[in-house]
């Protein structure tokens, strides 16, 4: 006798919720794609401008490596909130 049958063949189109239509879950697909390079992109910029602005010799570069990962962090925050502000309001 079979207690408990476990069925997972499921598609994308049928985890969503009865509020949610197929237009905003596009607009979730397209932005889980757009974040990582957006991200991306401010990490090599960040990173690119604190070691080109290097004015000393090499003692300096401890502190440069530093800033750039405190700005980097500081900024993906920041473009992560707005990211999540405008899938959450609506710019389709």
């Amino acid at each position: 006798m079979e207690l408990c049958r476990l069925n997972l063949h499921f598609s994308i189109l049928e985890v969503r919720t009865e509020n949610q239509s197929f237009s905003q879950m596009l607009l979730f697909a397209r932005a889980s794609l757009i974040k990582p390079v957006v991200f991306g992109f401010i990490i090599s910029f960040v990173a690119c401008y604190h070691g080109l602005n290097v004015q000393k010799a090499s003692t300096e570069v401890p502190q440069r490596t530093l800033k750039a990962v405190v700005q980097s962090i500081f900024f993906i925050i920041l473009f992560d909130v707005i990211f999540s502000l405008l899938i959450r309001y609506g710019l389709e």
